[in-house]
């Protein structure tokens, strides 16, 4: 037996709630509401909202060619951007369209991207419908469509239909005459029969991303800036380390920041090693920085406002302000920082002490 409010959820349903359901019955349930990517064999898929793809048995879609990586691809709802996205983790690629996807770089899908995995020629997948996700009651013949869950009510027949409330959802059987009715809780994953057809109920959890640990000084001289530059000083990395918590910038898109900031902080360095007074160190000239860089001062100034952007967001400044750290002056710039340690990439880190 139900709990008494399951009773009063159920009971509440009126014929005109059924009628005015009834486009979602199950003689059309091929309605789309969620996210859904179809096989090359045509066998179409219901997204999660994170959903993975690889051989490892704890992926979500499993795919046994040798190529594939353990985790080969991921596919997730942006609930911010309202938009899917998708990134690569594999060892052999991912193409989109047949452009090759940059590893762990999340791009944007849209309605009829191709999607293929490990080779031009490797498995493909097309995205057929973009809506938000939903829950799913999926076919286990993935030969024959899923029933896709509109809440509060999706209607199975003029009998038959799924009702939702905040604990989950109910199967529940109307026999015609109406005098008695069955119902069924269903749980995530669980398996149950309807009209000969086995369904597996797929909850539509929300993911949320792990919050990381920021560095967080109390002031601007509690900060490390560990700088690593390959040989050609074309990939740079920053560490920056505060109260025994790191936070890292790195990444293709952001090397020509890196690298000015790279440049203040070997001026920094240089006058150190001169003996000039912590206030004075490091000052650049803008307009000389600008010919030795071989780039407009206005263009300087565009970078120093997006690294100042990208420095709040990894470090917790909360008892002082970016702007004391990266400063400009009456013309002038400077990285107002006092410990700094450049690496080159086949360096080991210096041990501490």
């Amino acid at each position: 037996m139900l709990d008494s409010e399951k009773k009063r959820a159920i009971h509440h349903i009126s014929d005109h709630d059924i009628l005015t359901h009834l486009p979602s019955r199950f003689s059309e349930r091929s309605t789309i509401y969620g996210g859904i990517i179809r096989r090359q064999d045509g066998i179409c898929i219901p997204l999660r909202n994170y959903h993975t793809f690889g051989r490892s048995p704890n992926c979500h879609s499993i795919l046994t060619s040798p190529d594939i990586s353990r985790l080969h691809m991921l596919i997730c709802w942006c609930k911010e951007q309202q938009s899917w996205y998708i990134q690569d983790r594999s060892t052999n690629g991912i193409w989109i369209n047949r452009q090759k996807l940059i590893k762990y770089h999340a791009q944007e899908l849209s309605q009829n991207d191709r999607i293929t995995l490990s080779s031009k020629n490797g498995h493909c997948f097309t995205l057929i419908a973009t809506q938000p996700p939903c829950d799913v009651m999926v076919n286990l013949d993935a030969e024959k469509p899923s029933i896709y869950l509109n809440k509060p009510i999706t209607i199975i027949s003029d009998s038959t239909y799924f009702l939702y409330a905040h604990y989950g959802w109910l199967y529940v059987t109307r026999a015609y005459n109406e005098c008695q009715q069955s119902y069924q809780t269903i749980q995530d994953s669980e398996v149950i029969h309807i009209y000969n057809n086995k369904y597996r109920l797929q909850i539509n959890r929300e993911e949320f991303n792990t919050i990381k640990n920021r560095p967080t000084p109390h002031s601007i001289a509690d900060l490390i800036f560990e700088f690593t530059v390959s040989e050609d000083e074309e990939n740079i990395s920053l560490q920056i380390t505060a109260k025994n918590q790191s936070a890292t910038i790195d990444g293709l898109r952001l090397q020509s920041q890196l690298y000015l900031l790279l440049y203040m902080a070997r001026k920094s360095l240089e006058d150190q090693s001169q003996g000039y007074a912590k206030c004075n160190r490091g000052w650049l000239n803008l307009n000389m920085l600008s010919k030795k860089l071989g780039i407009t001062p206005e263009n300087i100034r565009i970078r120093i406002h997006r690294l100042r952007n990208r420095l709040r967001e990894i470090v917790n400044f909360n008892s002082t302000d970016v702007c004391q750290l990266i400063q400009l002056q009456d013309g002038d710039i400077r990285l107002n920082a006092s410990q700094i340690k450049i690496l080159r990439k086949d360096q080991p880190s210096p041990k501490p002490g």
